[in-house]
């Protein structure tokens, strides 16, 4: 069964995968770089605070830390002493990230179907009538 931690702080939903090799900081980056990518987060949008979000999610500290660090040097993020940290996404990287995020997604939803039974004809055609209703 897939262990994941949902929680909602600030108004902000945080979907993170407990169920995976990937360290926890990585699992936390991932949810909030996807969030930014598809404007869940906006551009200059503050994050919630380390302390806030490490004791709403119970974890530590050192955890969200690492997490925003990793978004920091991957250009998602600015973090300045004191305010904190806030969402940094250069507009013409979205167009790329956003595609390479939603290929990633796809891959491990069509893996996690298929481990739960389902066929590649189940699965296409659940995609095309998703697709059909747009």
């Amino acid at each position: 069964m897939k262990k994941t931690s949902i929680s909602i702080l600030e108004g902000k939903l945080f979907n993170i995968n407990l169920n995976t090799n990937a360290p926890l900081y990585k699992n936390i980056s991932e949810d909030i770089k996807g969030k930014i990518i598809n404007n869940f987060f906006l551009p200059g949008e503050k994050l919630p605070s380390i302390r806030s979000l490490a004791s709403h999610i119970g974890i530590n500290p050192n955890t969200i830390q690492k997490a925003y660090k990793d978004l920091e040097d991957q250009g998602y993020l600015i973090s300045i002493k004191g305010k904190g940290n806030f969402v940094l996404l250069v507009p013409e990287a979205i167009g790329n990230n956003r595609k390479c995020f939603i290929k990633r997604e796809l891959k491990k939803m069509v893996l996690e179907a298929l481990y739960l039974g389902m066929t590649l004809e189940e699965i296409k055609a659940f995609v095309n009538e998703n697709i059909s209703k747009k």
